[in-house]
Formats: structure tokens, sequence, C-alpha cells
């Protein structure tokens, strides 16, 4: 069998080193070359790496990590919550804390639970760093639906006289 050989050069050194590929020119006059753009490129991303987190955020995962805790109360609505119905495979729906003592807690409580020790293990806390944030812009849609409602005002009308037709039929 033909042993893999390592190449003298990682690619991106390769890359880096190739001065004579023609550059990029910016609207100010800057010129930019291939091997700068891929250096700004792992600067930005070796920042974005290292920037603290904005937000810190804390939930509660079973110990083989294959769900996640979400919060429906005591004696929840399908039945009793200490019996695997307040457990959820999506991390969107499970329940996030801002501090680790209300997540700690959970874990006290689920650890004295034989049912769930057996199904899941002992849960533990994890840590969801938020490190960027964005912004939905809905005024555009409030906009469009304002103006929706003012060019039907009798729709409103026309269902209740619908529904006034069919209750006295």
């Amino acid at each position: 069998m033909n042993k893999l050989e390592e190449l003298p050069l990682p690619m991106g050194d390769f890359i880096l080193s190739q001065t004579d590929l023609p550059g990029i020119t910016t609207p100010n006059g800057t010129v930019y070359t291939y091997a700068d753009v891929c250096v700004m490129l792992g600067r930005l991303k070796k920042q974005q790496e290292e920037a603290e987190p904005m937000m810190i955020f804390y939930a509660v995962r079973s110990a083989d990590g294959s769900v996640y805790y979400r919060n429906r109360g005591y004696n929840s609505y399908s039945g009793d919550s200490r019996h695997n119905t307040s457990w959820v495979t999506d991390l969107a729906k499970a329940k996030t804390y801002t501090r680790p003592g209300p997540a700690k807690s959970i874990v006290t409580f689920y650890s004295k639970d034989k049912k769930t020790v057996e199904k899941f293990g002992i849960p533990v806390v994890v840590e969801l760093h938020v490190k960027r944030i964005s912004d939905f812009d809905e005024a555009a849609d409030k906009l469009r639906k304002k103006k929706q409602k003012k060019a039907n005002p009798l729709k409103k009308e026309l269902k209740n006289t619908n529904e006034f037709f069919k209750l006295n039929r």
C-alpha cells in the first residue's frame, strides 16, 4: 500500500506566495492581491473567534446529548412533567436561562428522578454564547398590512354579515 506523502508546503502557503496574480481595485483606489485578501480574512476570522460573547444563555441537556429540557411546568399539559414530556430534541424549542442558577436547579430536580436518569442519564448545563445579533426590519411589513387594512374597510363588516346569515338559517 502506498503511503501518503505530505506536501512540502500547505496549499494555503502556496496561494499566499502568489503575488503576481492581478489584484482587486477598490473604489478609493487601493489594490488588494488575492494573498492580501486571504490574510485579511484570516485576521477577521481570528478576531471573531476571540471576540467576547455579547450574551451567554444556559440550557439543560441530557447526558447523552440527545434531548434538551423544555419548561412545561409541573404536571404539564400532557401528563406528569417528570416523565419525558418536558424533553425536546430541538435546541430551538428548549428553555434557555440568562443565569446558570435556574438551569442548575433543573439538573438537581431531574437527577433525583429515577425514570429520567434511567432514560437520559443525569442532565448537564450547557452554555450558549451569542456573538452576533441581527435586527429584523418589520417596518415595511407593518406599513403594507396597514395599507391593506385601509383598502378593505368593508371586509370585516361583510364577514360579520355572512356570519349573521349563517346563524339565522
